[in-house]
C-alpha cells in the first residue's frame, strides 16, 4: 500500500511540474467545450412572445429587449423597431441560440447593443 501511494504521489508531482501541459492553457478549450453553453437561458424567464414572429422579449426602462427566438424560427427575419410602443435597443445573448433555419435577420437602427452569441 505504501509503494502505491509513493507511485500515485510521485507520478502528481512529475505531471504538475510537466512544462508540456502549457498547451492546454494556449488551446483555450474551455471556449470549445463550453459546457454550460446556453444554461442560463433555460433558467431564466424568456419573455413574452411577440405573435407571428417567433421573437421574445421583455420591457425594462422604456426600452425592449430580444431574450430569445423559438428555434424552429426560420428564413429572414425582421426584428421590429418598436413593440408596445417602446424602442427595442437590445438583442441579449443566445437570443438566436439554435436556430438552424435562419437565412437572415434585419435589425432595425435604434438597437444599440447586441449581446455575445
Amino acid at each position: 500500500m505504501k509503494r502505491l501511494i509513493a507511485v500515485f504521489l510521485t507520478l502528481t508531482l512529475v505531471l504538475t511540474n510537466f512544462q508540456g501541459w502549457n498547451f492546454l492553457k494556449e488551446l483555450d478549450l474551455s471556449k470549445k467545450f463550453n459546457l454550460f453553453q446556453g444554461l442560463e437561458k433555460s433558467f431564466a424567464e424568456t419573455g413574452t412572445l411577440l405573435e407571428g414572429t417567433g421573437l421574445y422579449y421583455t420591457i425594462s426602462n422604456n426600452e425592449v429587449t430580444i431574450t430569445d427566438a423559438d428555434e424552429s424560427i426560420s428564413g429572414d427575419v425582421i426584428i421590429p423597431e418598436s413593440i408596445e410602443g417602446y424602442p427595442v435597443t437590445t438583442i441579449e445573448s443566445y437570443a438566436f441560440y439554435n436556430c438552424k433555419s435562419l437565412n437572415s435577420i434585419s435589425i432595425p437602427k435604434g438597437v444599440t447593443t447586441i449581446e455575445g452569441y
